[in-house]
């Protein structure tokens, strides 16, 4: 069981990471990047009725990156610290995950012409909210399912 744990921690510590070393990049190589993505997923977008330049399309592309890597650190942190204490662990799992937020914008002042954004640590923390609310409904469906066998 011990090594379970382990392995739920270094989850986290991974995602973290990614999260970082994304804010660590400089202005150019993350508007390169994510302008990629933006180009590939502009069709998909067009459908869902987002219209608009690519730079702006671009900026609710990154801004969509910003909740879902937040919420997979959301939903791992909940999953790693609920196997230890259940008590108020989605409250534990917000406040964490704000710190970590506010830590990802101050690394961003490290980076060239990147800056820090209170709005994006708002962002980052409702896909925290999301990630640790999507955690618990599996869960919730999990053991109901898991009762009735």
């Amino acid at each position: 069981m011990l090594k379970k744990h382990w392995i739920s921690f270094a989850l986290v510590i991974l995602v973290i990471l990614f999260i970082w070393e994304n804010s660590l990049q400089n202005d150019i190589s993350s508007d390169g990047f994510s302008l990629m993505i933006t180009q590939w997923l502009s069709p998909f977008l067009y459908q869902l009725g987002l219209t608009g330049d690519m730079w702006s399309l671009n900026r609710i592309v990154r801004k969509m990156a910003h909740v879902f890597e937040f919420s997979v650190l959301g939903g791992c942190l909940y999953i790693a610290l609920n196997q230890f204490n259940r008590e108020y662990a989605g409250l534990k799992v917000i406040a964490i995950g704000l710190a970590i937020a506010g830590l990802d914008e101050c690394l961003q002042l490290t980076s060239v012409g990147r800056n820090a954004s209170i709005r994006d640590v708002a962002i980052d923390t409702a896909g925290v909210i999301i990630g640790v609310v999507i955690v618990q409904l599996i869960l919730s469906i999990y053991r109901s399912i898991s009762h009735k066998s």
